[in-house]
């Protein structure tokens, strides 16, 4: 069975924020396409879904893309 959204706050455009639910991409280029992440490690349930490439602690920065 496929686990239900989470619920992220995300930075805006507009320097505000909101809640949005994650709709878990395939990786972190997908994730950040769509506007979601970067996920800290004990902060959003998320990290543990994506690769933090660099081991910093944060999963979908932009050092885990290059």
């Amino acid at each position: 069975a496929n686990a239900p959204a989470t619920t992220t706050r995300q930075t805006t455009g507009t320097g505000g924020t909101q809640d949005r639910p994650d709709p878990h991409f395939r990786n972190c280029k997908e994730a950040t396409a769509a506007g979601y992440g970067p996920y800290y490690k004990d902060r959003h349930e998320e990290y543990h879904y994506y690769n933090d490439v660099d081991k910093d602690g944060v999963a979908c920065d932009p050092q885990d893309l290059k």
